[in-house]
């Protein structure tokens, strides 16, 4: 599922804008940084008030990159877009292909 999410974050792409770092750990790292869960997304608002959230549910990691890509609000803007539905369509494309097929695809 994390290759999903790393070339979903590709197609958007959103660490070429500097919008997500995808950072790849290994068990050791993830056991020294104690982290129970992958994929994972932690999200700040920079504040430092405020702890970051984080989420493990791939289909929520998605949608976070894609909002953070404001993908939402451009793509789903007009009505009678046939592009409306892109987000949720690749969402659901990558939890249903191959990743080969996948990155073929795009």
């Amino acid at each position: 599922m994390c290759k999903y999410i790393e070339v979903f974050a590709n197609y958007l792409r959103a660490p070429q804008r500097n919008l997500v770092d995808i950072v790849t750990l290994n068990k050791a790292d993830q056991g020294a940084l104690k982290i129970a869960e992958v994929p994972m997304l932690v999200k700040s608002t920079g504040q430092k008030d405020e702890p970051a959230a984080s989420c493990c549910n791939p289909v929520s990691i998605m949608l976070e990159i894609a909002r953070s890509a404001y993908l939402e609000e451009i793509l789903f803007g007009k009505v009678g877009s046939k592009e409306r539905y892109e987000i949720p369509s690749m969402i659901e494309l990558a939890q249903r292909m191959e990743t080969e097929a996948l990155v073929e695809y795009l």
